[in-house]
């Protein structure tokens, strides 16, 4: 398991750096499992929606990918 952090202005940057960290944790299985760590359910709410529309153009979707918040990780 590998963890990876990455500090990005806030906004687009942050979605599109996102989606080249979630594309490397899968670039040899593309069902393997990823956990992406946001501070609040609103923060997640928006990754789910940008990550749904693929991480690469003209492929939509994505699976394998569990958002959480750090106290809901915790339980």
């Amino acid at each position: 398991m590998t963890v990876e952090s990455l500090a990005t202005p806030y906004g687009r940057s942050a979605l599109d750096a996102l989606c080249r960290l979630v594309a490397a944790g899968k670039v040899h299985d593309p069902l393997a499992s990823v956990t992406v760590l946001v501070p609040n359910n609103i923060a997640g709410l928006f990754v789910r929606r940008h990550l749904a529309h693929g991480l690469a153009d003209g492929h939509p979707g994505i699976a394998g990918v569990f958002i959480s918040t750090l106290p809901r990780l915790a339980e």
